[in-house]
C-alpha cells in the first residue's frame, strides 16, 4: 500500500494526496492520519496503533512536532536533490516489492507484481501477459 506506513505489517499511518487545480494553479494538498492511541477494527487491511506496539500512546502535540520537523526534513532533500532521493528512499523501505498485488480501481481490479516506483511516482506493476502496467490510482492489496 504506497500510501500507508505499516508497523509489524499492519497499518498505523496514512497518507492521502490531491490535486486542486484552481484557474490556472494547481496545488498539492496532503493529508495524514496516524493511530496514536486507537485503531479501527475489522478493517480490510489489518491496523495497529504505535500504543499498542509501545504499549504507551505518544502525547499528541509531542507526535505532531515529530511529523513536522520529519516532513520539513524530506522536504528540503526533495527541494535540493529532487524526486529521485525521494523514490529512492521510499523503494528501500516499501513493502510487498517484488511480490504480487491486487489493485483495485474504480471499475476493475488488476494483478501482477509490485515492479517498481516510476520517475513520476506512479506505480509499476508487471501483470502477467501485459507487460507493465502504471497505476496513479488505486487500493492495492497483498495478493494471498
Amino acid at each position: 500500500r504506497p500510501n500507508d506506513i505499516l508497523l509489524n505489517s499492519r497499518k498505523v499511518a496514512g497518507i492521502l494526496i490531491e490535486v486542486v487545480a484552481d484557474g490556472t494553479a494547481s496545488r498539492v494538498i496532503v493529508g495524514c492520519g496516524v493511530n496514536l492511541a486507537h485503531y479501527p477494527e475489522g478493517t480490510e487491511y489489518p491496523a495497529i496503533s504505535i500504543a499498542e506496539f509501545a504499549e504507551e500512546a505518544p502525547n499528541p502535540q509531542d507526535a505532531l512536532g515529530r511529523l513536522v520537523v520529519s516532513w520539513d526534513a524530506w522536504y528540503e532533500i526533495w527541494r535540493n536533490r529532487g524526486f529521485e532521493a525521494i523514490r529512492s528512499a521510499w523503494l528501500t523501505r516499501a513493502d510487498g516489492l517484488g511480490k504480487k498485488l491486487t489493485v483495485r480501481l474504480e471499475d476493475s481490479e488488476i494483478e501482477g507484481v509490485f515492479e517498481s516506483l516510476a520517475d513520476d511516482g506512479t506505480l509499476l506493476l508487471r501483470v502477467e501477459g501485459d507487460g507493465l502496467e502504471r497505476v496513479t490510482a488505486g487500493d492495492v492489496f497483498p495478493l494471498s
